[in-house]
């Protein structure tokens, strides 16, 4: 695997939702690549301070723009490669 592959598969790798190949692909990556190993830990900080957010109220023309935002960023029906079906 090379740096993109590792980089688009790694929330899904984090969260356990990779098949085994894709799995021993990545380990195998991060074990060479010291710029995959930085953002792997990158993330996992982020997942670690992320948790212990409390939910805050917005308004609901706030949330709404935001819904509309962000539905036009995603690409539909996009399934990443190496996430188990």
């Amino acid at each position: 695997m090379n740096c993109k592959e590792v980089v688009d598969l790694l929330s899904d790798y984090l969260a356990n939702e990779l098949s085994a190949q894709d799995v021993s692909g990545v380990r195998a990556h991060l074990k060479g690549c010291g710029n995959c190993k930085t953002l792997l830990a990158s993330l996992k900080t982020t997942i670690k301070w992320t948790r212990n957010l409390k939910a805050e109220h917005i308004p609901i023309e706030a949330a709404d723009s935001l819904q509309i935002f962000l539905r036009s960023k995603i690409q539909p029906n996009r399934t990443a490669p190496g996430r188990k079906k």
